[in-house]
């Protein structure tokens, strides 16, 4: 306990003696002293005093002083001045150029705008300006306005759990006016005349009359002028101008109806008109390539709406960037909507690739919380559970097209005897998409030279040699009895067998189950499972569930469960791997909801088990059945698992390969 000890004696008779150590050892008495009392001061020194055990009438007063960090040493409590509070606040709300944009943009919306006018000057650093034909704001109370906890939204606490508006905690004109200069002019609605206030760093100055159009009009300059930290973590005038873009993008996506302008150093940014349709405006930030793939997506239910567009798999990114979730037309960022769209695009991405959707939620806002972080991006919902489906399925619908009823079954294919790798023409097997000018049938045959070899015409052939050449058919072999070769107009594409014939059971053993329960079997010697108690109460929740995939299983004693028929497909392979699997998702709480999307899984399992496996040879008959049905199955390039089954390179990636360019 000591660094420095001084001994002092304030009584006479005091023994001069001690020192630090004895202080430190008291307790144990090992110095025969007995503690009497102590007490430390903010000088950094403690006094007491002991009692001799041996002389008890006699006393011995001491000080000590101690290391400086061995003692408190904060300073009293003291109320902090507002301009500081308002700072704190600002650091809260206000992190970045975009954020001013989103919050005066928010109270443009709440007060009824049709038409809302960003202008932004020095990647709004200089200059943040937002006009608006709003209902505006009387001039006795501009002043408020700029007060923190001020405002018009709110009338009680009961109003915090049902907030209809955007804004609500007061907080963001005053966070903004601590760390800019902001000249406030507004006029309501019917008023002869506006007026105007300018507040300089938290410095209020008195109301003025002033000419203006009826809404408001909020100029923000010099921002961070007095918070030079806050600027020297700012990215670049690019990067800011990207934020702002975005936080625009995120207002006026799901606002139809308003019209929307954003300019950035005088000249125009986005243009957003107030009829645009919800495709427009997505095209209006993200280009309509993208916008015109995006497919619809509409589900009401008893609570819950959703409606939005989603992305096909390939716009699929590395990052959840392309991920727009509006609830109640509020941007928001939410793990458990994410899992849900996660689970939906299940069977067509892989781990770790999110899709592009605009995706918005409507639901009572008594049953979702906004009053969780200042920013308001975070977001609690009273009944996830009830949620996270109606997303998942709403979504799923979206993806899954009318299920069409190709010609013929599934490909039945079965493992034959070992062949070396054989060269067919297989244009014949395209007939479904004989409009398309990529795989159009051709009559002329590739020239075959002396002794079977095939000639390969130059580069500078004649005419005749290249229109022979273009003619061919478009051929294609399996390798390593596991991976089929095609060639195409363009180049090669290497495809999976397991996985491509993965995707085309998937969607014939879904596209049955829409319209009946999946075709079984019955098991000559019926096969017992051991399970725990989760599977087991899954079992009995979800019988007829299983039955429409064609599993008959029902208790069997104390943790055991029968199985008596199995899938038709299953034929030939082993069924407790998928009863297993469906087991763990029916104690996982999976196979809640619908009557089809729960078994999706199961049903992916299904296929999994029943594709032909790598290191199966395939028969030229075998291989034209399985291409044939590459244009009647949606996704055909991903697995239900998400993986991809097919690779595309290019003539131009082979020449470069070969250093031929």
């Amino acid at each position: 306990m000591s660094d420095s000890s001084s001994f002092s004696s304030s009584k006479p008779g005091a023994t001069s003696t001690d020192n630090a150590n004895d202080y430190e050892c008291d307790h144990d008495n090992d110095y025969g002293y007995e503690y009497e009392s102590e007490q430390a001061d903010f000088d950094g020194t403690v006094a007491g005093k002991r009692r001799l055990l041996t002389d008890p009438t006699r006393t011995v007063y001491f000080r000590v002083r101690l290391a400086v960090s061995s003692v408190c040493q904060m300073p009293p409590i003291q109320k902090l001045p507002r301009s500081v509070v308002d700072r704190i606040a600002a650091g809260e709300v206000i992190e970045r150029p975009a954020c001013v944009v989103k919050e005066l943009v928010e109270n443009s919306i709440d007060a009824g705008a049709k038409r809302i006018d960003v202008e932004v000057e020095g990647a709004g650093l200089s200059r943040i300006r937002v006009v608006d034909d709003g209902c505006g704001i009387p001039s006795g109370e501009l002043a408020l306005a700029l007060e923190s906890h001020a405002t018009s939204k709110l009338a009680g606490a009961e109003d915090l759990f049902a907030v209809r508006t955007l804004g609500f905690r007061g907080e963001a004109l005053a966070s903004i006016a601590s760390v800019s200069h902001v000249t406030l002019v507004s006029r309501p609605a019917g008023a002869s005349g506006g007026a105007v206030l300018s507040n300089r760093g938290g410095t209020l100055e008195p109301v003025y009359p002033a000419g203006a159009p009826p809404g408001t009009s909020v100029d923000v300059a010099d921002l961070f002028f007095n918070v030079p930290a806050r600027r020297h973590f700012l990215k670049s005038a690019r990067t800011e101008m990207g934020h702002v873009q975005r936080a625009m993008e995120r207002l006026s996506i799901p606002r139809a109806g308003i019209e929307f302008r954003l300019s950035s150093g005088g000249r125009g940014a986005v243009r957003v008109p107030g009829e645009a349709t919800l495709r427009d405006r997505v095209a209006a930030f993200f280009g309509n390539e993208l916008a015109r793939r995006l497919a619809e997506v509409t589900s009401e239910g008893p609570d819950i709406a959703v409606h939005g567009l989603a992305g096909p798999p390939d716009l699929a990114r590395g990052n959840a960037g392309g991920v727009h979730f509006f609830v109640n037309g509020r941007f928001v960022q939410d793990r458990a909507l994410l899992g849900a769209l996660a689970d939906a695009y299940r069977d067509y991405l892989p781990p770790r690739r999110y899709p592009v959707v605009f995706l918005f939620v409507s639901l009572d806002p008594r049953d979702v919380d906004v009053n969780v972080h200042p920013r308001k991006l975070e977001v609690r919902f009273r009944r996830p559970d009830r949620l996270f489906p109606a997303v998942r399925s709403a979504v799923q619908a979206a993806l899954r097209p009318v299920p069409a009823r190709a010609s013929g079954g599934p490909v039945p294919l079965t493992t034959a005897d070992r062949f070396a790798p054989t060269i067919w023409a297989a244009g014949a097997v395209r007939e479904s998409a004989a409009s398309s000018s990529l795989f159009r049938r051709r009559s002329a045959e590739r020239p075959v030279g002396e002794g079977g070899v095939l000639e390969t015409p130059s580069g500078t052939g004649t005419g005749t040699e290249k229109s022979a050449r273009r003619g061919r058919e478009l051929r294609c072999f399996q390798i390593h009895d596991s991976y089929i070769v095609e060639e195409t107009p363009r180049g090669i594409r290497l495809i999976d067998q397991h996985a491509f014939h993965e995707r085309i059971l998937y969607f014939r053993l879904r596209a049955r189950m829409e319209e009946a329960p999946l075709e079984s079997q019955v098991l000559a010697v019926p096969i017992t499972v051991s399970v725990d108690g989760a599977e087991l109460e899954g079992v009995e929740e979800a019988r007829s569930l299983l039955s429409r995939a064609g599993l008959d299983v029902e208790p069997f004693g104390p943790g055991t469960v029968i199985l008596r028929r199995v899938p038709a497909v299953l034929r030939g392979r082993d069924p407790e791997p998928v009863l297993r699997e469906a087991l763990a998702a029916l104690a996982a709480g999976r196979f809640r909801g619908r009557v089809v999307e729960p078994l999706d899984g199961l049903l992916a399992s299904l296929s999994c088990r029943a594709a032909v496996k790598a290191g199966d040879p395939l028969t030229e008959a075998q291989i034209r059945d399985l291409l044939k049905q590459r244009d009647t199955v949606p996704h055909a390039d991903t697995c239900p698992h998400g993986r991809p089954t097919t690779v595309e390179i290019s003539l131009e990636e082979l020449a470069k390969q070969f250093h031929r360019r």
